[in-house]
């Protein structure tokens, strides 16, 4: 059900599941989570609480970190706060590497965030 909440941007929802006990890092079938999910798609306020209620911000989600996914999606916010939260810069998932990716899109803003951030260059 968290999946299916942060996919719909339903941030009470997703409140409310957490405090009644729902596992934070849950995977729906095919193993993607609320947190990459939302940060896919940019949600600060769904990330910030899924962070609160200690969230992984290193789990894959199809082989793939929220990082690399909010790369994808030029979400430079939601980047800074999983940087600040200590997600792994240069994880790498099935060859993606969030530099790469936002190479591969030529997001120069976020590239720039990446290495202020010591991201590895040659990645």
């Amino acid at each position: 059900p968290l999946f299916y909440a942060a996919l719909g941007e339903r941030e009470a929802v997703i409140r409310l599941l957490l405090d009644h006990g729902a596992d934070v890092n849950a995977e729906e079938g095919y193993r993607q989570t609320a947190l990459s999910q939302a940060a896919r798609r940019g949600h600060e306020a769904i990330i910030r609480l899924l962070l609160d209620y200690g969230v992984d911000v290193n789990a894959e989600d199809h082989g793939e970190m929220a990082l690399i996914k909010a790369t994808g999606g030029e979400h430079g916010a939601t980047i800074r706060l999983l940087l600040d939260r200590g997600v792994d810069i240069n994880a790498k998932r099935y060859g993606k590497v969030a530099l790469i990716e936002a190479a591969r899109g030529g997001h120069e803003a976020i590239i720039r965030l990446l290495l202020s951030r010591g991201v590895n260059v040659n990645a």
